[in-house]
């Protein structure tokens, strides 16, 4: 399941406010010149090998009906062909009594080193031999080699069992360490949609390796303040600085989640953008369009991981499952019948490009992005995957609004949003064999690529999707 809505009201009131209505759809963000502010500088480096590690994806080999069953291989072979290690499929107890497509999914991707997180549903766990499910259904499914962690029921604050989210976490952790097969396993805690249920649990931090969280902002760029911006022309008569509604900041809904887990880490098992139409073909309530998803998902990745330190965040989901909610059946990255969208289509490029090898101790790179600030005041965004060959990508971005979704029911208009390129440039400290620069149209996924020259100042045209730097020695 996903989060419906994470409310956050002043003093985590129960309830939410939803955004004011705007009724000028087609207001513009303001425009602004590259020479309006001063220039800034970057030079933040992280991990390659353990950037590509924290990316993982939700999956759903049990849905009848759906591209993950008619059309099981194709998206198996998409999860392999992102590099990606890590996907959130649950305990479907009994394994052998399930889907043919999901038993040959499981062993197709545990083959190819992919593990899952686990997740238990209140049946099997509250069942009086859950201890016996549990390692019968571990030992089915190929043990370590298929699991590395697990959590307990989904959202269950949506599901009227919120009183028995204490019982759901030490039932599992003491069922999954107490199995000496499993106990290396993580366990994970429990995630909710609602932002009041992580106080009304309390600390359970002594339950669990690792706390879990659901970062949604809907329709909102990953960056956002969980108030209108200026690049988000606030439609509607919204002031600038005004409440949003129920999309508050990545970093406020990370702090909310503590009084469960405390000072441990916390991992976010859902984060989606998804890109649902209703009947008349608009895009739907707290929905974008497919190429601003193409735009903000690796925003999302690399601001999580680069900036707040999430080390590990599960895209909700791989393939459009058509079943779900209204608002969240076509989240995937790739559609209904497997095939890509531009968002697959740029994480690939960009992970593609990505050396994952980690034999070689990372080394920061000396590098500056000068550029002014954007119309929010802030500076224009860039990060370094630092690998273990000694090659080097940058990715730099203007972390603004592309898109902004009118507050009510499904089917109201939305309007994009008039963005201003800013001019700057990239200036790396150090001297490689060959430099080539990327970027990448919304539209369809597909990367133009260019050699530059990284001995002098590489000019740069930045707009809210990346732009992508190579280094090679």
């Amino acid at each position: 399941m996903r989060i419906l809505m994470l409310c956050l009201a002043t003093a985590l009131a129960t309830g939410c406010t939803a955004p004011a209505k705007p009724s000028d759809p087609a207001t513009p963000a303001p425009t602004q010149s590259a020479t309006e502010a001063p220039a800034t500088s970057y030079g933040k480096t992280v991990s390659a090998s353990a950037f590509v590690d924290s990316i993982g994806l939700n999956t759903h080999f049990n849905y009848g009906g759906t591209a993950y069953v008619y059309s099981e291989p194709p998206v198996v072979a998409a999860i392999i062909g992102l590099h990606v290690k890590h996907v959130r499929e649950g305990m479907l107890y009994p394994f052998g009594t399930q889907f043919t497509s999901l038993q040959h999914a499981v062993h197709t991707l545990s083959a190819a080193g992919v593990r899952t997180i686990a997740g238990v549903q209140a049946t099997d766990l509250m069942a009086p031999e859950f201890k016996t499910r549990w390692a019968t259904w571990f030992d089915s499914v190929g043990g370590l080699a298929w699991v590395e962690a697990t959590e307990p029921p989904n959202e269950c604050d949506l599901n009227q069992c919120l009183e028995n989210a204490v019982t759901y976490q030490k039932t599992l952790y003491d069922t999954v360490k107490g199995y000496a097969p499993s106990s290396s396993v993580s366990v994970y805690g429990p995630s909710f949609a609602n932002a009041s249920s992580y106080a009304a649990t309390g600390d359970l931090s002594r339950y669990m390796d690792a706390g879990n969280v659901h970062l949604y902002t809907l329709s909102q760029p990953p960056e956002t303040t969980g108030n209108c911006r200026v690049s988000d022309a606030c439609a509607g008569g919204a002031t600038t600085g005004s409440n949003i509604g129920n999309t508050p900041s990545l970093e406020t809904q990370l702090s909310v989640a503590r009084a469960v887990s405390d000072a441990k880490p916390i991992v976010d098992t859902e984060a989606g953008l998804c890109t649902t139409v209703d009947s008349a073909g608009g895009t739907r309530y707290n929905n974008v369009p497919r190429d601003v998803q193409a735009a903000y998902w690796p925003r999302y990745l690399l601001h999580g991981f680069g900036d707040l330190g999430i080390p590990r965040m599960y895209i909700y989901e791989i393939a459009d499952d058509g079943i779900s909610a209204p608002d969240f059946d076509q989240c995937g990255l790739i559609d209904a019948k497997a095939q890509p969208k531009p968002s697959y289509r740029i994480l690939k490029t960009m992970l593609d490009a990505v050396d994952r090898s980690g034999t070689v101790p990372m080394t920061p790179l000396a590098y500056t992005v000068s550029a002014p600030k954007n119309v929010d005041g802030n500076d224009v965004s860039a990060i370094a995957l630092a690998s273990g060959d000694g090659s080097y990508t940058i990715f730099v971005w203007n972390p603004v609004s592309l898109f902004y979704q009118q507050s009510g029911n499904g089917g109201d208009s939305s309007h994009p949003l008039a963005v201003a390129t800013l001019a700057g440039n990239l200036s790396v400290g150090q001297t490689f064999g060959s430099a080539q620069l990327t970027t990448f149209d919304l539209t369809t996924g597909a990367a133009t690529t260019t050699t530059v020259d990284a001995s002098k100042p590489i000019p740069l045209s930045i707009t809210p999707a990346i732009t992508m730097v190579t280094l090679k020695p």
